[in-house]
């Protein structure tokens, strides 16, 4: 019983690294979109949830910090730890080494 409950665990905990991965990934959409149209990035995550481009955001979960003068960003979902980054490849995904 006792192996049942560490596995269950273990899946919870990559369904939630898989959910966060997906959001990061619509997140990282908008904010290509954002930037391509506007030529930065936005301030705060707070201004695409205003603009109605992001639905049932809860901004509170994720970390948001711009560099280079809003050309570059990194967004991370707190709980998992997991970032997606302007500044990283293709896909833009890194594990945070932060504690933002």
């Amino acid at each position: 019983m006792v192996g049942t409950l560490g596995a269950g665990t273990y899946v919870t905990e990559q369904a939630r690294e898989v959910v966060s991965k997906y959001n990061l990934s619509q997140i990282s959409h908008v904010l290509e979109i954002y930037y391509v149209e506007d030529s930065k990035y936005p301030q705060s995550l707070e201004e695409v949830v205003r603009r109605g481009e992001v639905k049932n955001l809860n901004v509170a979960d994720y970390s948001y910090e711009l560099f280079g003068d809003t050309k570059d960003v990194k967004v991370c979902e707190i709980k998992i730890n997991i970032c997606w980054t302007s500044l990283v490849g293709l896909d833009g995904f890194e594990p945070s080494t932060s504690t933002l």
